[in-house]
Parts: structure tokens; C-alpha cells; sequence
């Protein structure tokens, strides 16, 4: 099935808290670009590339890639998605982060042409729930011990304490949530390489006492024998971050011995290909792993979602519910309850957007126009994003909705996109241009809308 159109559009969504910052940098936003890629039968796969200047992806580089990594997609086989990033990364070395938004489109694409949720393509969901670790940004003692209460009282228990790299201030900050949370939450924290070795060991010892789970990327990435010298002094459990930041790096950390733990993210890793394959590379050498943060839309965590559901070794909880510290964000419907995501267990919102003409992209056209049903018991096609995109183009000027149902194995489930949020901070012109691509996909609109369809769960 050839790749026909490929699309990338600006997403930037302000953070609730304006003053966010951790050690390496402070922003009031998050930014990345959302890739789509449609297939000659009208199926459209969709992605997250995210934009993050401590990895080397500045918004402007990342599209860059992006521009360069979509353009030799148009006419390949979109089934091919091995051979496709294989091929990617001999045209381009690095630049991991572009590379993810293409692979979680390409499996999404798959599967929804399958009829089947992202998990199952790399083994079934294993796991149905996940805890969630929850970021408290660097601001005074007091600050984040009440911001930590806050998400306390909406039923989260485990915490990741942002530090800096100043041993006595750091060790306030820790001794402060830890009073204020009492001795049953989870703690963990995370310097980004803001301590030397030496003075890792110091504080890493002076919290140990106040019950830390976990200590993320205390020194620099280049620092190895600094990190392994961390490891093995100290009573916490060490895990890599931004050094593990390829499967070649993660094979160095395991097969040295360098960390008890290393944090997976599909962004990093270059998507959910080479994400699956560090986490086989950790269980056959005896090294924790779990799904490090996920800064983005609700479409970056469900995508990380749908592999870790299928990595029952994942020892510890994940961060993939950041998206509730975000705003304008156009996509909905995963379901955060008490500090717990659920697969699939997604409520139906109501809609929002105003009447208007209609132009709707369905994602599995052949089904539509009266060929197979895609499986489970709510029948039509799925994938991790769902199975109707509707475009109202409000006086053909303003992109106001667009919709993604899903499911999640024999239930129906859905995860839209706000009626009213926009995928990016568009000038008119740019809603314009945007207006007119949408336009390009109207052969592959269904024929009747009398009755929407449901897909099967991701």
C-alpha cells in the first residue's frame, strides 16, 4: 500500500505553570511538529516529533529533518516500516526525534489498516494500567512541596523531584515533600546531569535516608565512569536518561554495567521500532527499564502507552500523562484517573464545535465504501488514534475540529482532538494553506455520514 501525502504541522502547547523549568532549561511551552501519512487507500497514520535543544533537536532543526526524512516516503510501501527506517537512518544519521514522529505514523497507519490497537504489533497488551510519575519543576522548598500536595490530593503517588546540582538546597527540597507527602509516596529524582560524580555521591547519601526510589541522570552524558562511579556508592537505584540517547548507547550502558536502570522514551530512541528493541536489550542484560517522560500532546503519550503495554518488565512507574500539565492541547480522550492512565479506557466527549460544512478524512476509506469490517466486537478499523478525522472548516477559513475515534478490544473508545484547538500557532494564511490540504484528501471521504463508525480499542 504506497505512502501518497505526507503532511507536518507546528504543534506548540503552553504549559499550565508558566515559571516550568528544570536544570538545563525553563520554557511556558512545549513544542514539536505532528506528522501524517496517508497511504493510496485513504488510510492516515499520525505522529509526534518532538523538539528538545538538550538532545540536540531544536524546533527548527527537527523540521528540517523532517522536511528532508518525509520527502523519499511518497510512493514507498507503507507495510515496509523496517525496511523504510532502516533506509531512513542511511540517509541521515541521528536526529532521533524527527525519526520517531515518522515511525509512530507508520505503525499507526498499520494498524489501523489491520484493525487492531499499536500493541499488538509488538506482542498484545500485556499491561492495562500505569502508574504515573509525575514532574515537580525546581522552585523554592516550600513551592514544590505544595505543588506536590496538589497532585497528592488528585490521587498521585509517585513524584519526580527536579534538582539542580546544589547539594544542601536539593536536600531541602526532598526533606520538604517528603514531610509534606508523609512516608507512603514514591519519591524519585532527577538532576539532569547538573553534579559532578563526587558531588552526586554526597547528596545522592544525604537524601537516601528520606526514601528515594530512584535517581535519574545525576552527572553529564559524556561522564561514564563518573555515572558508574555514582552507581556503585551510593543505596539508590541509578538510572541513565540523556545517556542513553541510541540502541548503541543503551548496549554500552547495559553490557557495561554502568547503571542499575535506564529511562526509555520513543522520542529519544528514535520511535517504537528501536524503543522495543532497548528494552529487549535491557531484559537480556539484567537492567531495569521503564518509560522515561513524554513531554508532549496526548498523541506522544499514547503512542508510548501502546508499547508500554506490551513490555511487561517495565519495573517502575512511567511518565506518560505530562500532557496533563499542558493546555490547548488537540487531542483528548486517555483516561488519568487517581494517578493511573488505563489503556484504552477513554470517555466520549461531548462535541464542541460549531456547525459549519463539513470535509471528513476517513482512515480506512475501503471499509466505508462497503468492504471489510476491521476486528472486535465494535467493528470498524482502529489504530492508536481511532478511525474518523472530521475537519469542520469554519466560513473555509479556520480549521475547528478534528476527530479520532477508537477502541480498545471489543469496547468502543475515542481520542479527539478539541474542536476549537489548532495543531499549531498558524497566522490566517497558514489556516488557509492548512484548509487546502485537508481539501486534498476528498477522495477518500466516506459516502454517507448518517451513522459514525466506532474502531476497536488501542
Amino acid at each position: 500500500m504506497k505512502i501518497v501525502e505526507t503532511l507536518i504541522e507546528e504543534t506548540i502547547l503552553p504549559r499550565k505553570d508558566k515559571d516550568w523549568k528544570f536544570a538545563l532549561a525553563a520554557s511556558p511551552v512545549t513544542q514539536g511538529w505532528t506528522v501524517s501519512i496517508r497511504a493510496e487507500d485513504g488510510t492516515v497514520g499520525y505522529g509526534y516529533a518532538a523538539t528538545m535543544n538538550h538532545y540536540g533537536a531544536p524546533h527548527a532543526a527537527v523540521k528540517g529533518a523532517l522536511d528532508a526524512l518525509c520527502k523519499p516516503l511518497i510512493g514507498r510501501d507503507s507495510r515496509n516500516i523496517a525496511g523504510i527506517l532502516d533506509d531512513l537512518d542511511r540517509v541521515m544519521l541521528g536526529n532521533n526525534l524527527a525519526k520517531c514522529g515518522i515511525d509512530c505514523a507508520l505503525h499507526d497507519l498499520m494498524a489501523r489498516r489491520l484493525g487492531v490497537p499499536v500493541c499488538d504489533l509488538f506482542g498484545g497488551a500485556a499491561v492495562r494500567e500505569f502508574p504515573s510519575l509525575r514532574i515537580l519543576p525546581i522552585k523554592s522548598p516550600a513551592d514544590m512541596a505544595k505543588n506536590a500536595r496538589a497532585l497528592a490530593d488528585r490521587g498521585v503517588q509517585y513524584f519526580k523531584i527536579k534538582i539542580h546540582g546544589e547539594v544542601n538546597e536539593d536536600v531541602e527540597r526532598v526533606a520538604a515533600i517528603r514531610a509534606e507527602l508523609g512516608p507512603k509516596a514514591h519519591l524519585t529524582i532527577d538532576a539532569n546531569q547538573s553534579y559532578a560524580a563526587k558531588d552526586a555521591i554526597r547528596a545522592l547519601n544525604l537524601m537516601a535516608p528520606y526514601g528515594i526510589d530512584l535517581a535519574e541522570q545525576p552527572v553529564k552524558v559524556a561522564d561514564l565512569a563518573g555515572l558508574k562511579a555514582v552507581t556503585q556508592a551510593v543505596p539508590i537505584t541509578i538510572e541513565a536518561d540523556e545517556a542513553a540517547y541510541s540502541l548503541d548507547q543503551v548496549m554500552i550502558l547495559v553490557r557495561e554495567r554502568i547503571v542499575d536502570a535506564i529511562s526509555l522514551k520513543i522520542t529519544k530512541l528514535g520511535g517504537l521500532r528501536k524503543t522495543y528493541a532497548a528494552a529487549q536489550i535491557c531484559d537480556a542484560g539484567g537492567v531495569k527499564y521503564r518509560m522515561g517522560a513524554h513531554v508532549g500532546p496526548m498523541l506522544l503519550a499514547a503512542h508510548a502507552m501502546q508499547l508500554a503495554a506490551a513490555l511487561p518488565g517495565i519495573w517502575y512507574a512511567s511518565e506518560l500523562s505530562e500532557f496533563d500539565a499542558l493546555t490547548e492541547d488537540p487531542w483528548e480522550g486517555l483516561n488519568l484517573v487517581d494517578g493511573v492512565l488505563h489503556l484504552g479506557r477513554c470517555r466520549v466527549p461531548a462535541d464542541d464545535h460549531e456547525p459549519g460544512p463539513e470535509h471528513v478524512v476517513s482512515d480506512h476509506a475501503e471499509e466505508v465504501r462497503g468492504g471489510h469490517q476491521g476486528v472486535g466486537d465494535a467493528g470498524g478499523p482502529c489504530g492508536v488514534l481511532g478511525l474518523e478525522v472530521v475537519l469542520d472548516l469554519v466560513e473555509e477559513r479556520h480549521l475547528a475540529g478534528l476527530e479520532l475515534r477508537l477502541g480498545d478490544l471489543g469496547e468502543p473508545r475515542h481520542l479527539r482532538v478539541r474542536g476549537r484547538a489548532r495543531l499549531g500557532r498558524r497566522r490566517r494564511s497558514g489556516l488557509k494553506r492548512q484548509t487546502r490540504r485537508a481539501q486534498s484528501f476528498r477522495d477518500t471521504r466516506p459516502r454517507s455520514l448518517d451513522k459514525p463508525y466506532d474502531g476497536v480499542a488501542c
